[in-house]
């Protein structure tokens, strides 16, 4: 009888332990599907559950643990005559404080906050003090009263000084108006003056091939003299808004740990930054973002299988068939190495798909974006989804998927010929010459990049 009530005890003991196992089973395969949100062509939002299937189609994408070298920070001021209105006593402190937000984001080494503070105009003078000291003066143009002549700026000596002393682990910050200006410019031809300001930036910067610029736009309350190109000496009384630049300086390293380092990453976010109104990033270099064609779910339509290769290698799909005669891909694409603006990279204009299938781009969706945060959850390390699609016959091919390296229409619209009429509707929202300089900086970087593409996606299509 005994033996009898042990056997019994435990039977009931292996029959608790399997019902545990179950529901754990059942609990894990739960807390691992994910729910994904697309919408059908009616426009109606469906849901279907992705499971781990899908993370390992995602595996390719994800973010790797890196660690990266600190940046030290150089800091250059313009100081001219038409930036003094900028933090003047009767300005409202847009201006400052948008400059002291950009610098106390970055995170300082206080063993070099110091002597790296630079004021220009007619020449580059380093400044006494730290970068913190500095953005706390009430008025930083009355700080820097007597340092050189602010009646012009010469740009190729700020430039070719900046990346002259440009090092592997730093990030230059230049702030300025950027209006083109030299010594006896009254009587010149304003186009003379334009075409003068292509070549010097053209000149200049041909030989800073490696990392790149970032100039970034903002808005602030101006209150003071003005001075047009054909009245450099005499100013105009202005107040209203006016624009300045940031310009941003960085080796290759820097930009990956600008775009990738998270200690970085709200110095990196420039859009959040009061005043901001766009931005553009100078360069010769192709990216290599990391990207991988989903098989489930984010507007999939057709039938394809994705087969494994070795991490880097062309993806290719296996027995592609459509649905409806309509065939639609959805490409996770980890595009946060890319230094371009949001706005730039979901701009469809920007892409171009090479295909004999007739392939287009129909939507490109920020994750971060999305209404169904689980969606991001399902897709580690990628930050946007491409959905391609056709109705078009299938072909064995090779498509492209290719974001191109266009300059950008907000500088042409930033852009005057004439600055003298301080009452113009689009006075206060552009500078002289100021798409002229950005062409030649283009113009410079491009001819590294003849390809003019930021990079390349290919994905082989096979429908056998």
């Amino acid at each position: 009888m005994k033996e009898k009530h042990i056997f019994e005890m435990n039977l009931r003991t292996l029959r608790f332990v399997a019902v545990a196992l179950s529901f754990s089973l059942l609990f894990f395969s739960c807390s691992h599907g994910r729910r994904s949100s697309s919408r059908s062509s009616g426009g109606e939002k469906t849901t279907e559950v992705v499971g781990t299937d899908n993370e390992e189609e995602l595996s390719d994408v994800r973010n790797t643990r890196t660690s990266y070298h600190p940046l030290d920070l150089k800091f250059y001021l313009e100081r001219s005559g038409s930036m003094i209105g900028f933090d003047a006593n009767s300005s409202k402190g847009e201006f400052k404080e948008t400059v002291a937000d950009l610098l106390n984001r970055f995170p300082i080494k206080e063993e070099n906050d110091s002597n790296a503070l630079f004021i220009v105009n007619n020449n580059v003078y380093p400044f006494e003090g730290t970068i913190r000291n500095f953005i706390s003066e009430r008025d930083l143009f009355a700080a820097t009263k007597d340092i050189g002549d602010p009646s012009f700026t010469d740009f190729y000596k700020i430039f070719e000084m900046i990346m002259a002393n440009e090092e592997q682990y730093s990030v230059s910050v230049l702030i300025s108006d950027l209006i083109y200006s030299v010594k006896g410019q009254e009587e010149v031809n304003p186009q003379k003056l334009m075409n003068e300001a292509k070549a010097l930036t053209g000149n200049i910067f041909k030989n800073h091939s490696s990392g790149g610029v970032w100039v970034i736009k903002f808005i602030a309350d101006y209150g003071g003299k003005y001075y047009p190109y054909n009245s450099p000496s005499r100013g105009i009384e202005y107040m209203g808004d006016r624009p300045y630049y940031a310009m941003i300086f960085t080796s290759k390293i820097g930009v990956e740990t600008l775009c990738n380092d998270p200690k970085y990453a709200n110095f990196y976010h420039f859009s959040t930054l009061p005043g901001y109104q766009d931005m553009f990033f100078f360069t010769s270099e192709k990216f290599k973002p990391e990207y991988s064609v989903i098989q489930r779910g984010f507007g999939k339509k057709g039938e394809f299988r994705k087969e494994k290769g070795e991490k880097g290698a062309i993806h290719s799909l296996q027995n592609v068939h459509m649905t409806r005669d309509e065939l639609s891909i959805p490409v996770a694409v980890n595009l946060s190495s890319v230094p371009m603006s949001e706005a730039y990279k979901k701009d469809l204009s920007n892409y171009e798909i090479i295909s004999q299938s007739g392939f287009e781009i129909v939507k490109i969706e920020s994750l971060k974006d999305t209404e169904d945060k689980t969606v991001y959850e399902s897709c580690p390390g990628a930050t946007h989804i491409i959905l391609l699609n056709t109705d078009e016959d299938i072909k064995n091919e090779t498509i492209y998927i290719n974001l191109k390296y266009k300059f950008p229409r907000w500088i042409t619209q930033s852009s005057t010929n004439d600055d003298s009429d301080i009452n113009e509707a689009n006075f206060n929202r552009t500078t002289f010459a100021f798409e002229s300089m950005m062409q030649g900086i283009y113009n410079a970087y491009t001819a590294n990049n003849p390809s003019l593409l930021l990079f390349s996606l290919p994905i082989n299509i096979n429908t056998k």
